[in-house]
């Protein structure tokens, strides 16, 4: 889920349709892996908001205060797709 959330800050479609690309990318990893999609995107957005994002946000982080605006907003808008949905 790191390496897509960083590829779609910078190359992606924008916040309109990556955060369902992502989810759709990770459901379909999962079932490869002979798991449920759905827990597979839960877990998966579960690890990086809690191993990866934090390490990026941090006041210290060499990220760019623009690069920290985009990565919330991705958080959010998966949040609300893989928790809410």
């Amino acid at each position: 889920m790191d390496a897509l959330v960083g590829t779609a800050t910078v190359r992606g479609p924008g916040l309109g349709e990556a955060p369902t690309l992502i989810v759709d990318a990770v459901r379909g990893g999962g079932v490869l892996l002979g798991r449920d999609g759905e827990q597979a995107v839960r877990d998966a957005f579960r690890m990086w908001r809690v191993a990866h994002l934090p390490g990026v946000l941090r006041p210290d982080s060499p990220t760019p205060p623009q690069g920290k605006e985009m990565l919330r907003a991705y958080a959010h808008a998966l949040e609300s797709l893989v928790l809410d949905g």
